[in-house]
């Protein structure tokens, strides 16, 4: 007896073989650059910063988004963790804070200071955030010390703003094999 044909499998393998010619459907042009953001690029790798007490913090940033988004991943894995989604806007930046307040608060920057070396990162609004005077992240300071050093101001406003913590983050370098 023979077994009927079912166009499902071949079916299947033959989608995803083509599948990759159209992954890049109407992304042919090349991303709009914008200085700022690639000045932040750098700051792709593992990081780690001395808490309260002197407990390690980590940090990890990569880019997403086909290049266009740096996604910084704070306390990974602890329960307190947080994403902030830094991308261009035109010539300048946006933020997204993915708190683990419960809010997300996005902050706009124009770009570097004179200096070239500092951002920062200003509220514009937010999302799950019943008013203004409800505590969320309200400032973003970035300063690149060199390239395996960078200290990184976050500061709250509830009613006015709370004093900032300020983070001096080192690379992790790798493990010599």
């Amino acid at each position: 007896m023979k077994t009927p044909w079912k166009p499902g499998l071949p079916l299947l393998v033959a989608l995803v073989a083509v599948a990759p010619a159209f992954a890049n459907e109407g992304h042919a042009t090349p991303p709009k650059t914008n200085p700022a953001f690639d000045q932040m690029k750098p700051l792709v790798g593992d990081w780690e910063a001395e808490g309260e007490g002197g407990r390690k913090m980590r940090e990890q940033i990569t880019l997403t988004g086909g290049g266009a988004v740096l996604m910084e991943n704070m306390f990974p894995g602890m329960p307190h963790a947080m994403v902030t989604m830094y991308h261009p806007d035109g010539k300048g930046l946006v933020a997204t804070h993915y708190c683990a307040g419960g809010n997300q608060p996005r902050l706009r920057s124009s770009g570097f200071g004179p200096d070239g070396k500092s951002v920062s990162f200003v509220f514009t609004d937010a999302t799950n955030l019943s008013s203004p005077s409800e505590s969320h992240m309200h400032q973003v300071d970035i300063k690149l010390i060199d390239a395996d050093h960078y200290d990184a101001t976050w500061t709250s406003m509830a009613d006015k703003p709370e004093p900032g913590m300020t983070f001096h983050w080192t690379r992790v370098k790798p493990a010599a094999p």
